[in-house]
């Protein structure tokens, strides 16, 4: 049974049309699943107007949305333009008050995906830590800074999952329950992980082919392999679980396409 979708025409998210499965739907709520570039939301770091939200509202009378019950959507949670993964949205105005002081109450469970650099610990310490870390926007730059007298508190756990035959990369789930704007990102770099791809709060730069598949340069095409493998941070928003009433609700995203690629190539891959 395929899904439904959510759709938009051309010039509200960008000169081509644009598509997203609906990957959970809720009483209240549903979920649809995001690539990197896509804004989900009008924030302090991205103010553009062709976002999803707006872009929703902008088509409040389509059938599309009637038929998922929509009236006037929320965001729910919070994700960076440049992650790709999972947006909550609510339906109505009361359903996002529910959902927002449920997340606040810490009812939820965000789980990110990571790829990066081996991340080395010191000797003896697993390869697990927690930061916590208060969080405030740079008063003139478009990025989050740490702030221990005017910060927002946060907390971030990082694990390593698996690591590359060759040491030089991992997998890492980062796992939150209220996620801020850039959060993941500035609490990996404050723990020294260098999160693939990440340009503003590390120089981490996305591996090419030449780099993974040295054996395979010379053939047809050449000048793809100084291409990265992935162009994007590789970090993905891939589960969002929240109790309810007693009831466990998980949704979960597959990882785009593209980071699935450079999974394999590190011998990372799920």
């Amino acid at each position: 049974m395929s899904r439904r979708q959510i759709s938009f025409p051309p010039g509200l998210m960008g000169e081509s049309p644009k598509r997203y499965d609906v990957v959970f739907e809720g009483d209240g709520v549903l979920a649809i699943s995001k690539l990197a570039g896509d804004i989900f939301e009008a924030d302090a770091f991205e103010n553009s107007t062709s976002n999803i939200i707006s872009s929703l509202r902008a088509r409040a009378d389509s059938k599309n949305l009637e038929d998922l019950g929509m009236e006037t959507p929320y965001a729910v949670n919070s994700i960076d333009k440049e992650i790709s993964g999972l947006c909550l949205i609510a339906l109505n105005k009361a359903s996002a008050s529910k959902f927002r002081e449920l997340m606040g109450s810490g009812a939820f469970e965000f789980e990110y995906s990571i790829l990066a650099k081996y991340w080395r610990r010191s000797e003896g310490e697993e390869g697990s830590i927690e930061i916590s870390l208060p969080m405030l926007r740079h008063s003139q730059k478009p990025r989050a800074v740490v702030s221990h007298r005017f910060g927002k508190q946060a907390r971030t756990s990082f694990e390593i999952c698996a690591v590359s035959p060759s040491k030089d990369a991992c997998r890492i789930l980062a796992k939150t329950v209220y996620p801020r704007p850039h959060q993941i990102r500035l609490h990996a770099a404050e723990a020294g992980i260098e999160i693939l791809g990440e340009n503003l709060y590390t120089d981490t730069p996305s591996p090419t082919l030449r780099q993974l598949s040295p054996r395979n340069v010379g053939i047809k095409n050449e000048e793809l392999f100084d291409k990265p493998v992935y162009p994007r941070i590789a970090l993905h928003l891939g589960k969002i679980s929240f109790t309810e009433n007693g009831k466990r609700t998980e949704i979960c995203a597959a990882e785009p396409k593209g980071f699935i690629h450079l999974a394999k190539k590190l011998s990372l891959a799920k």
